[in-house]
C-alpha cells in the first residue's frame, strides 16, 4: 500500500499562531486562511501525479478544505476518521503555540511526551492513535494508494510509528509544513 500524507494547508489558527480547539469538530471554526484556500487549488496539480483510491481526513474543517478541490475534480472515496485528529490540547486551546512548552518548563515537567493537559491528551496518546490508524490501513487498504490529510502532531506521531522510532524523540523530529506531502510504502 502506498500512503501519501499531506499536512493541511495554512489555517486561520496557523495565521493567529494559536493552538486550535481540537476537542470537538462541531465547534471547529478554524478553516483555511485565504492563502490556504489558494494552496489547496495548487495541491490538486501535485496530487494528480498519483492514482489515489481513497482520501482520509480528520473531522476538522482545515483537512477537508485542503482536499476539497481535489475531491471536486476526482471521484474517489472519502473517509472521515477521528483516529487522525490533531492532539486535543485541553485547557491550552486558543493559547499561543508555545503555551504548553512554557507551562512544562515553568512547572519543571521534563517528559512533555507523557504530559496530559487538563481536558486534553498527551502526545503519547496521539502516538497510540497513530499506531491504531496504521493497523486500520493495513487491514482495509492492502493494494491501494491512500491520501491522508492531517495535522502536524498526528502526522509526526504517524511518521515515528511507521519508521519504528522512539516516541520520546517526538520533539526532535522534523515536522511537515502546511501543504507538504510525504510518501510511505506500508
Amino acid at each position: 500500500m502506498k500512503l501519501l500524507v499531506v499536512r493541511h494547508n495554512q489555517s486561520k489558527g496557523n495565521v493567529a499562531n494559536v493552538i486550535d480547539d481540537n476537542s470537538n469538530p462541531k465547534r471547529d471554526k478554524n478553516g483555511l486562511s485565504e492563502k490556504g484556500i489558494n494552496e489547496s487549488k495548487e495541491l490538486v496539480k501535485i496530487l494528480e501525479s498519483h492514482k489515489i483510491d481513497t482520501v482520509i481526513v480528520s473531522p476538522f474543517r482545515r483537512t477537508i478544505e485542503t482536499v476539497q478541490p481535489y475531491l471536486n475534480k476526482h471521484k474517489v472515496k472519502l473517509i472521515v476518521s477521528d483516529l487522525t485528529s490533531e492532539r486535543n490540547a485541553g485547557i491550552f486551546a486558543g493559547k499561543p503555540k508555545t503555551a504548553i512548552k512554557e507551562y512544562c518548563i515553568a512547572d519543571n515537567i521534563t517528559d512533555r511526551v507523557s504530559f496530559k493537559p487538563k481536558g486534553g491528551e498527551s502526545i503519547f496518546e496521539v502516538y497510540e492513535r497513530a499506531k491504531k490508524f496504521i493497523a486500520y490501513l493495513k487491514k482495509n487498504f492492502k493494494n491501494e494508494t491512500i491520501l491522508l490529510c492531517g495535522h502536524v502532531n498526528f502526522l509526526c506521531c504517524l511518521d515515528i510509528a511507521i519508521k519504528k522510532l522512539e516516541i520520546h524523540d517526538f520533539y526532535n523530529q522534523e515536522r511537515l509544513e502546511n501543504g507538504q506531502l510525504r510518501e510511505y510504502i506500508l
